[in-house]
């Protein structure tokens, strides 16, 4: 047995130092008070929770079984015991409801008295070791940003910075248009159009997205109803001569009366020749014998006036 002021045979421990909380040595023995048990009366009576082995307010678990959203609003049920308020689900459980946040593991604790006592887990040594993993994304009804961006908080952040947010990143910003590229309504549009509604409405015989082409049978910077050389048959034309060429285009004048062709070396030689206006597109050109292999074709339909088209042939 221990001698006086011992406790537990055969280790005989001191009373004063390792019979916690109250409790009183008696027969070798520590005796524990209501809320204590254990050997050394350092472990809580059945029905009371650590860390002060009380009947206060103790979260045991977590459980979240449902979809949380980053706007916040979800259930989150805490299991636990001597929950006492008019807004929990019962004495062993109570509902918090997800805040507006970013995806993150939160620490939980709880009040029933406006916030001047808190209470959370049983961990003496963390009093917010109660957590939970919440993985907001954003609510359905934002439909993923529509693919186009990512959700913080219930707002669309576009990947491209001239989308806007607050059509889910379907539309362009103002000031642009043609979506998804968006183009710049200033830059992309003035020179030959007008933005309205984020579309380019185009000026007289223009046409594309950005108004940068022209429409059939018009031609140049301008886009206007000019001759335009294609091609030559054949693209390949010998020294020697004496026969006509197929010269195909468009907005050839039917009416020409004076059709001159001439054929330009790299070494300014000049050859000139007649031709003629076969149809809207075609016109025979006579192609007289040349000393040189590489040239460019000009035609000319009012006797030299206006040159147009240069081809190399």
């Amino acid at each position: 047995m221990c001698a006086a002021g011992y406790f537990e045979y055969p280790m005989c421990y001191l009373c004063e130092y390792d019979c916690h909380n109250g409790g009183i040595c008696a027969n070798g023995t520590c005796l524990c008070t209501e809320r204590f048990n254990g050997s050394h009366c350092n472990e809580c009576a059945t029905g009371y929770y650590k860390p002060r082995c009380t009947d206060d307010p103790v979260g045991f678990s977590v459980l979240l079984n449902e979809t949380v959203y980053d706007i916040g609003g979800a259930h989150i049920i805490i299991l636990g015991a001597y929950f006492n308020s008019a807004t929990v689900i019962n004495s062993t459980a109570l509902i918090c409801i997800s805040p507006k946040a970013w995806p993150q593991r939160f620490a939980i604790a709880f009040t029933f008295d406006n916030g001047t006592n808190w209470f959370s887990s049983m961990d003496p040594n963390n009093l917010w070791s109660l957590t939970v993993d919440l993985n907001p994304y954003c609510p359905d009804s934002l439909n993923h940003c529509s693919y186009n961006g990512y959700c913080v908080l219930g707002d669309c952040f576009c990947y491209n910075e001239k989308h806007e947010r607050r059509t889910q990143c379907t539309t362009c910003l103002d000031g642009y248009f043609s979506f998804p590229a968006c183009f710049s309504c200033e830059s992309d549009c003035l020179t030959h159009g007008t933005c309205i509604n984020q579309t380019c409405i185009c000026g007289e015989h223009f046409k594309g997205v950005r108004c940068d082409g022209c429409e059939e049978h018009y031609y140049g910077e301008d886009c206007q109803k000019i001759p335009v050389i294609f091609s030559v048959t054949p693209n390949n034309l010998n020294d020697i001569g004496d026969f006509n060429a197929t010269v195909t285009g468009d907005n050839f004048d039917i009416n020409a009366s004076s059709v001159i062709c001439q054929y330009r070396s790299q070494s300014n030689e000049v050859h000139t020749s007649n031709g003629w206006v076969i149809d809207k597109v075609t016109i025979y050109c006579w192609v007289p014998p040349m000393n040189v292999s590489t040239r460019q074709l000009f035609m000319s339909l009012d006797n030299g006036t206006n040159w147009f088209s240069p081809i190399w042939v």
